[in-house]
């Protein structure tokens, strides 16, 4: 095993938003995107002429990976662009793009056209074009502004209707796969021609193989939804891994680099124990030690494992201060408020009537009490939600997805995390009708 301390290097200077340098876990969301194209590849579609009815059946061709900041959305799709790499030239494998939501909006006929090569050009071609036109001859993905010389096979449609017509399914020699990253930026009119071109793919209109695979923050389907993208099946909710899971990736993480785990798999443990699973805050533990194993090139037995921890916790705590924007520092009791107020089975209309109550009965108390300038209680909520403090599960209820990060908040606006019971979520303080209260918990405190 040899040690690779230029790589290494390299990692440890790495800025946040890097993909890991090895994938654990998510098994299930990258079969189940990888099935979904393997079933439009091979689904014979109605005609686009077909009346309604015999379009009713068809399933959707969207899949959704939303979480919170530091979830891993983007390395999921890093994984998807290398797998479908790797697989290249197999019968029926897909080929992956991936996008920035803003090349979807601002540059859309380029993207229909790298749709079109992907699906027709040949693996020898294709190789060629996706290092030259997908990763970008500067190295600045697909929106590097560089003279791109198109092959001439591949057509230059300007929406989905003219891709069908240009390129129809006969003449595609692989399904694609479209991933959106930053999903959650995609506002606007439905009409729009971005907007048309992910609905086209999502209703499967055009008898394309094509699957739509939008990453977001935790709000991604609602964006969804907004933009006429509904009856979405498979909505995947990315949180931490598990204790498994993070153990495999620091030691798989030592033998990338030529580090030899054996013997020190409690030491990795207790630097991964504290980071909850959360792929960022394990991506910090891996740059901490990288840094140690570095200085002992590349021997754990004279690694400083408490400095090591120290170094992670720090990046730790400097992530959440990141993540705490000025918005929520201005309103800092009024957050910790909130986080203190959640408990299991609340949901978004909860959440809003809690922080409606909060404000409202401690204004008196302060200024950090009150909403920020210019949001109100739905632009407040919104604003929680991307910056990781809510999540809403498929299910419509809302947690915390990172307990340290509950437990900073409450701690930066002045509370006790550990000060006893929660106050009861929102919907079960109004009595209804008959006088009594609303089945469901007893407002006891539990630790999201």
């Amino acid at each position: 095993m040899t040690f690779e301390a230029e790589k290494l290097q390299d990692f440890a200077q790495e800025t946040e938003g890097a993909p890991p340098p090895v994938f654990v876990g998510r098994g299930d969301v990258l079969d189940d995107i990888e099935e979904a194209a393997t079933l439009a590849w091979t689904r014979k579609d109605p005609p686009p002429d077909a009346p309604p009815t015999a379009k009713g059946g068809a399933p959707k061709n969207t899949r959704i990976v939303q979480g919170a900041p530091g979830a891993g959305k983007t390395s999921i799709l890093a994984e998807l662009v290398k797998r479908s790499a790797e697989r290249d030239g197999a019968p029926g494998r897909s080929r992956v793009l991936a996008f920035e939501s803003s090349e979807v909006v601002e540059d859309l006929p380029r993207v229909l056209r790298t749709v079109a090569a992907a699906g027709s050009l040949a693996p020898a071609r294709w190789h060629e074009f996706f290092r030259k036109v997908v990763l970008g001859v500067s190295g600045e993905g697909v929106g590097a502004s560089v003279e791109i010389a198109w092959p001439e096979e591949v057509p230059a449609p300007n929406s989905l209707s003219d891709l069908a017509q240009q390129r129809p399914r006969d003449r595609w020699t692989v399904p694609v796969i479209v991933a959106v990253d930053e999903a959650q930026r995609l506002l606007g009119d439905t009409t729009k021609p971005h907007a048309l071109f992910l609905q086209g793919i999502h209703d499967a209109a055009r008898g394309l193989p094509l699957i739509l695979v939008l990453a977001g923050l935790g709000d991604t389907r609602q964006k969804a939804e907004d933009m006429n993208l509904t009856r979405i099946s498979n909505i995947h909710e990315i949180g931490g891994l598990d204790a498994e899971e993070s153990a495999e990736l620091m030691q798989d993480f030592c033998r990338h680099f030529g580090i030899d785990p054996t013997g020190f798999e409690e030491h990795l443990d207790a630097l991964a124990t504290p980071c909850e699973g959360w792929p960022r805050h394990l991506h910090f533990a891996m740059q901490a030690l990288a840094g140690e194993t570095l200085r002992t090139e590349g021997d754990l037995a004279h690694v400083d494992w408490a400095r090591c921890a120290a170094t992670a916790a720090e990046s730790r705590t400097g992530y959440y201060r990141r993540q705490q924007s000025a918005a929520m520092t201005y309103s800092a009791s009024l957050v910790a408020g909130v986080m203190q107020s959640l408990v299991p089975g609340m949901t978004l209309g909860d959440v809003l009537e809690a922080i409606w109550r909060l404000e409202r009965d401690s204004r008196d108390k302060g200024p950090q009490w009150r909403l920020p300038k210019n949001l109100d209680i739905y632009s407040f909520c919104e604003h929680l939600v991307h910056r990781g403090a809510l999540q809403e599960r498929a299910d419509k209820t809302v947690h915390c997805p990172i307990p340290s990060f509950r437990t900073h908040l409450i701690r930066a606006g002045g509370s006790d995390p550990d000060a006893g019971a929660a106050p009861r979520r929102a919907a079960d303080k109004n009595p209804d009708a008959s006088g009594t209260r609303k089945d469901g918990d007893d407002g006891a405190g539990v630790g999201f």
